[in-house]
């Protein structure tokens, strides 16, 4: 029973499939299909609920392996017209470093209370019935 005394309604269950694209987990690239996967569960504790739910985010390809990197070294010289001259990749310079990919899969997971309701009972259960 509920606070007013009806019988309280369970909240509702969610779960949620989609599949699209997202760089957050695909090396920054809007590249291969994304899953997500959401979900929440209202499970009745005595007259009150714990919820508990969860999502992930998984890439569904394979590792796309490695992206390259450009690191240019600090400008110092200056052209005839006292302009910065222009630094082309070819320049020994420029440095070319192979990064691995950001592709980690995001997971969550969690349980909440409904605190007010569980300190509203608790209060009530300290007082002296009439």
């Amino acid at each position: 029973m509920g606070l007013s005394g009806s019988q309280r309604k369970r909240p509702p269950h969610i779960f949620d499939l989609s599949f699209g694209r997202n760089e957050a987990v695909t090396g920054g690239r809007l590249s291969g299909v994304v899953a997500r996967v959401e979900s929440f569960y209202a499970l009745p504790f005595s007259d009150r609920f714990v919820y508990m739910f969860g999502s992930s985010i998984m890439r569904l390809q394979r590792d796309p392996g490695t992206t390259n990197s450009l690191i240019l070294d600090r400008m110092t010289n200056n052209n005839e017209a006292g302009r910065p001259a222009f630094v082309t990749i070819a320049d020994p310079n420029v440095t070319l470093i192979a990064l691995p990919a950001a592709t980690r899969d995001i997971w969550r997971v969690g349980i909440g209370v409904d605190f007010v309701s569980a300190l509203r009972s608790w209060l009530d259960a300290g007082k002296p019935k009439e």
